[in-house]
């Protein structure tokens, strides 16, 4: 049965004498972009952004939301902290609580850091559910290396539809993929699969592409014009300084990834800016990588 909030933001469609809510109105200003020199950018990262997407949310609060439905005003769940997967291996030692718990410290500190921008803080029309996993990634020479990943996934909200529930006022929709911001510890699997091509640098961040999906690297070193995958993964694969006093760089990636079309659309500037895939990628661009990433490091975000 609909709850009494999920009618009133559906309004009199069900015929039950409910007074329709009325959808406060946010339009999209136009918003110049920023020059393309690097004086007028807030963070280095800004020249890689979505430039109306980034506009947009530097500009509106966290309730803002373009579009007419229902569906793209109701409040969506968003979770307290990530839920945590930890996936023992087979054939290596076991994964440790001590290394869960060095994992898991700096990825809730991004997860702190991401849901605090205004584009996700108070999420309308979309669900924001955090996820991270831990797990065993074998490396050559048959190396034992951990890897960790963080989720936000933002799914939309369909309040016709039989999978949406309603938690304290905020709504979730359990179907669908959605669209999924993650953050990488030791990104050795992914930097291995995807094909990368290096487009950029900027302090410690390297700017990559694979297709339209766009990802930060973030080490210890400077980025470097000569980044390769090979060399990556090279020094990612005996890389344990995420979770150990081994010597390391501490790699860590960052993107934004969805539906092919949407993704297209985000960087061509069509996406409207209150669109789960263009709230994600709003917050990639709007939290300042390289402090976090040092913070992280050092054990103290």
């Amino acid at each position: 049965m609909l709850s009494l909030n999920k009618r009133a933001l559906l309004g009199g469609a069900f015929g039950l004498g409910l007074q329709s809510v009325a959808a406060p109105s946010f339009a999209l200003q136009t918003v110049r972009p920023r020059a393309s020199t690097g004086s007028g950018y807030r963070l280095p990262t800004d020249r890689f952004a979505p430039r109306t997407t980034l506009a947009f949310w530097r500009s509106h609060g966290p309730d803002a939301v373009l579009g007419g439905s229902p569906d793209d005003y109701a409040p969506g769940v968003i979770s307290e902290r990530p839920n945590l997967h930890v996936h023992q291996p087979n054939i290596y030692a076991r994964i440790t609580q001590a290394e869960i718990d060095a994992l898991r410290r700096p990825l809730d500190a991004a997860y702190r850091a991401l849901i605090a921008q205004p584009s996700l803080s108070d999420i309308r029309g979309a669900s924001l559910i955090g996820d991270i996993n831990i797990r065993v990634t074998p490396t050559p020479p048959n190396e034992r290396l951990l890897t960790a990943s963080l989720t936000l996934r933002a799914k939309p909200i369909r309040l016709n539809s039989r999978h949406t529930r309603e938690t304290n006022g905020r709504f979730e929709t359990h179907e669908g993929e959605g669209d999924v911001l993650e953050v990488m510890l030791n990104p050795y699997e992914y930097v291995d699969s995807r094909g990368l091509q290096s487009m950029s640098m900027v302090d410690r961040i390297q700017f990559l592409h694979a297709g339209n999906q766009k990802t930060f690297i973030v080490t210890d070193q400077p980025a470097s014009a000569a980044w390769s995958i090979q060399g990556a993964l090279e020094a990612y694969a005996e890389d344990h300084s995420w979770y150990s006093n081994r010597p390391g760089i501490h790699p860590m990636a960052v993107t934004v990834k969805g539906a092919r079309q949407t993704g297209d659309e985000l960087l061509a500037g069509r996406l409207p800016a209150t669109a789960p895939m263009a709230r994600l990628s709003a917050a990639m661009f709007m939290v300042d990588w390289s402090a976090l990433h040092a913070a992280m490091a050092r054990g103290d975000a």
